[in-house]
């Protein structure tokens, strides 16, 4: 049950959906386990205990101009988005209506939903940051009024494509939201073995960007930094968490393995 604080933040029926679309893409996920193993899917980019930030993330997306750039484990993203189980099964099995790839690609892999406002997935580890600080700096050359927002790993913190998609956001006061789901592996290398310092957050300050550091399966705590409207002036955009390039860290620490199983093939650990 909501406390009196999550009310000021959320609707019953806001939670409710939020919920139902949690439940689906963990389904979905359990399926796509389920057929790897039997040798029916090539592959999963599992998001198992990653459906709280996911979805609590992209529920803030409510503009018509938003766009979301995921990572290959951002099923509950794309589910937020609207993808439906059909879709995604049509993807899986590689039929000619995917509406994805039309088949041509590993489902959980490559792909991209134009008409769900989701940008193509890329399989390189931090690739996709810098083409959403480009395409916020694209929306605020045209005037429009879009927020993008960017999911990755914590293993993408160690890449130089982090820092030049963070850097440029904060110089340009772009409307860019960067989530990080830190998980505690990049793969198969823990944390520690990645930054000496394991408050990942603390590097937008570096940024010139504000910095948030949450429980990423606390969605209604996810819902408290949601956008608070839209400033039309770019110093406003930089102001609030979740207004401009603000890239709130959410540690979603899990309880069983959150990649492909061992014997399903691919990585055994989260990206």
């Amino acid at each position: 049950m909501a406390t009196a604080e999550q009310d000021a933040v959320g609707t019953r029926e806001e939670y409710l959906r939020i919920h139902r679309l949690m439940a689906q893409a963990k389904a979905l996920d359990d399926r796509m386990h389920i057929l790897v193993k039997q040798g029916r899917a090539p592959f999963v980019g599992s998001a198992r205990g990653h459906e709280g930030i996911q979805v609590g993330a992209t529920a803030a997306l409510d503009g018509p101009d938003d766009w979301l750039v995921p990572h290959y484990r951002g099923l509950g993203n794309v589910v937020a988005m609207g993808l439906t189980a059909r879709e995604w099964m049509l993807a899986v099995f590689a039929k000619a209506d995917d509406p994805l790839t039309a088949g041509r690609n590993i489902p959980g892999g490559c792909f991209g939903y134009r008409a769900r406002r989701v940008v193509t997935v890329s399989q390189v580890v931090a690739s996709w940051l810098p083409k959403a600080a480009g395409m916020a700096y694209a929306a605020k050359l045209l005037g429009k009024d879009s927020v993008f927002l960017c999911n990755f790993g914590d293993g993408a913190t160690s890449t130089g494509d982090f820092h030049e998609a963070l850097n440029f956001a904060g110089i340009h006061q772009l409307a860019v939201v960067f989530v990080c789901e830190n998980n505690g592996y990049a793969i198969s290398v823990p944390l520690a073995r990645q930054a000496g310092n394991p408050d990942l957050y603390r590097r937008a300050e570096g940024y010139g960007m504000p910095g948030v550091q949450i429980d990423g399966s606390d969605v209604p705590g996810r819902l408290r930094h949601r956008p608070r409207g839209r400033p039309a002036s770019p110093e406003g955009r930089g102001a609030d968490p979740d207004r401009g390039p603000d890239p709130p860290h959410q540690p979603s620490y899990l309880g069983g393995q959150p990649g492909p199983l061992p014997d399903a093939g691919g990585h055994c650990r989260g990206a």
